[in-house]
Parts: C-alpha cells; sequence; structure tokens
C-alpha cells in the first residue's frame, strides 16, 4: 500500500503539468511549435505535411492552421520525394510533449522535405502574454 501511495505521490508531482488545462493546453502548444517551423522553413514546400506523435495531426490542429496556411494536411495525405525533380512536400513531425512546468514545455520536432533534407529540433516554450510561444530552439541533427 505504501508503494502504491509512493507511487501515486511522484506521478502527481511529475505529471500534474500535462493534467491541468489537458488536451487544449496541448493542442495549443502544438499548435505554437508548427507556425514557428512553418515561419523558418515555409518556403522549401508546396505542402505541410503534419503528425503528432506518429500518428496523423488531428483535425481541430489542422483547422487552426488552415486560416493563414491553407496547405496544411495530415501526413498520410501527402506525396513523398520521387526522385523526378519534383519538389517534395515538407514534412513536419511534432513528438511527445514534456512539461518542464506549468508555463513551459518542451517538444521535438522534425522537418524534411525528402530523406537527404531533414532537420531536427527541440523547442522550447513557454506562455507570454498568455500565448505559447518557442522562445528557444536547439538544433539536433541534420541529413
Amino acid at each position: 500500500m505504501k508503494g502504491i501511495l509512493m507511487g501515486l505521490v511522484f506521478a502527481a508531482a511529475t505529471g500534474c503539468a500535462a493534467l491541468k488545462g489537458g488536451a487544449s493546453k496541448e493542442l495549443d502548444i502544438r499548435e505554437a511549435a508548427f507556425r514557428h517551423a512553418f515561419k523558418e522553413d515555409a518556403a522549401l514546400g508546396p505542402s505541410f505535411c503534419l503528425s503528432v506523435e506518429g500518428v496523423d495531426a488531428g483535425e481541430a490542429l489542422l483547422a487552426r492552421l488552415r486560416d493563414d496556411y491553407p496547405a496544411v494536411k495530415k501526413a498520410s495525405e501527402c506525396a513523398s520525394p520521387n526522385g523526378g525533380g519534383m519538389v517534395p512536400d515538407m514534412a513536419f513531425r511534432l513528438g511527445k510533449i514534456g512539461w518542464k512546468s506549468e508555463t513551459e514545455a518542451v517538444v521535438p520536432i522534425t522537418v524534411s522535405a525528402g530523406p537527404m533534407a531533414a532537420t531536427g529540433y527541440s523547442y522550447i516554450l513557454k506562455i507570454q502574454k498568455g500565448r505559447w510561444s518557442v522562445v528557444k530552439t536547439d538544433l539536433l541533427w541534420v541529413s
């Protein structure tokens, strides 16, 4: 019983930030991360193909982005580079959100235009003026 109680205390201490605000907060963070990535890499492809934690981005997230970026699509709707000179769709892949605090999160992102044109970053996001914003970008790798 004591072990279960300690486990619950640990889970509450380490995971409570993800629970407060829940899915809405995560949606806000994902939107901010994608918008930041689009500003950095928008000129590289005709469409923006989005996935989150290995699956297609959800309709709620796509709807938020389409007003400013009509070329956003689910990752499964995009063409792969064919090597024939066609400009490939841009793939933006967000990983799992890590919580540093209630107002600070970290999320990995991969941006690619093909197998030999990809970059991995880690974004640090904070709440600024009531909105999530990327405050730091760490380059993790390039191919």
